[in-house]
């Protein structure tokens, strides 16, 4: 699906925290598509990375994000659009 609209996606295996640190650095952007996680650290620690952030619109996730960064749960192409 990345394919059909031109992004690369990059699958690691698992990371040290030191490797992770880089890659939240280098990062493009963190897309955090959860439709049953209560709280997920991962959009923290990439906010504080300073890596820009796409989440499920979730009650604990409205809580910590910036407005319009939540997207509609389960909404794949509201991701991938312009």
């Amino acid at each position: 699906m990345a394919s059909a609209v031109g992004v690369e996606v990059v699958v690691h295996p698992m990371l040290d925290d030191e490797a992770l640190m880089g890659l939240r650095h280098s990062a493009d952007v963190l897309l955090f598509p959860s439709a049953g996680e209560g709280y997920g650290y991962p959009p923290v620690e990439a906010m504080a990375a300073g890596c820009p952030v796409l989440c499920s619109d979730l009650p604990a996730h409205n809580e910590l994000m910036p407005e319009g960064t939540c997207l509609p749960a389960g909404d794949v192409g509201v991701a991938c659009g312009p």
